[in-house]
């Protein structure tokens, strides 16, 4: 789960480079760090083996291409796309992305579990989420990092990421079962998030409220993981 080493990222992604698609290649050449281009390179793979599952077809990795939008959100583009979109996350040399049905936005978060990334999202809590962590049963360590990714895959879900002021993101409510917790918004009562501990991370899922998440994800979601050494 730890970052790429240089060695890794100069010598390990070049055998994936070759699946980008010609536009992915001028966004990798921009790149400058080892690491950050590694991580450029896993994401993208993450996406178009996502993209394979989710239409059940061998689409050529190359013609499976993600650009930024004007939020820098990624747009997915592929040839016959039958209107799917794509959710993307990394953080400490994992990379994952989320490829759902257009009709059901969907953003997908990780964070790293340790003291000094829980210390940093506890502060980006209102009053309210502050009484919301300490009226909780449970691991109070973990409940800021459950908060801000679901505050960021919502995030995610609506488009915008956070170019709006993190208030409009406050969690209302959450809960525990089955191993997770699933949290409630104020301002966005028609979207609910599922946040689980995957190891050492915190990995959250935004979705519509009338949607049912199972093991398997929502209808059409396929998520696709990549760790790098």
């Amino acid at each position: 789960m730890d970052a790429p080493s240089p060695a890794f990222a100069a010598e390990g992604a070049p055998g994936l480079e070759a699946l980008l698609s010609a536009g992915e290649r001028a966004q990798l050449a921009r790149l400058v760090t080892p690491e950050r281009r590694c991580e450029f390179v896993f994401s993208r793979y993450a996406v178009k083996s996502a993209v394979r599952t989710a239409v059940n077809l061998p689409v050529p990795y190359r013609d499976i291409d993600v650009t930024k939008g004007v939020f820098h959100q990624p747009i997915l583009r592929f040839p016959g796309n039958p209107g799917l979109d794509v959710s993307l996350t990394h953080t400490g040399g994992t990379v994952m992305a989320l490829v759902y049905p257009r009709a059901c936005p969907m953003g997908i978060d990780l964070e790293r579990v340790d003291a000094q990334t829980a210390a940093a999202a506890r502060d980006q809590l209102t009053p309210e989420e502050r009484a919301l962590e300490a009226s909780t049963p449970g691991n109070r360590g973990l409940l800021p990092l459950v908060m801000w990714t679901a505050r960021e895959a919502l995030s995610k879900a609506l488009g915008t990421g956070f170019t709006v002021p993190l208030e409009l993101l406050a969690v209302a409510n959450l809960k525990t079962a089955d191993g997770s917790w699933h949290i409630t918004f104020r301002q966005f009562p028609h979207f609910l998030a599922t946040a689980e501990v995957i190891g050492n991370l915190v990995l959250s899922v935004a979705r519509p409220r009338q949607i049912t998440m199972t093991a398997a994800g929502a209808p059409r979601a396929t998520a696709a993981q990549g760790s790098m050494p």
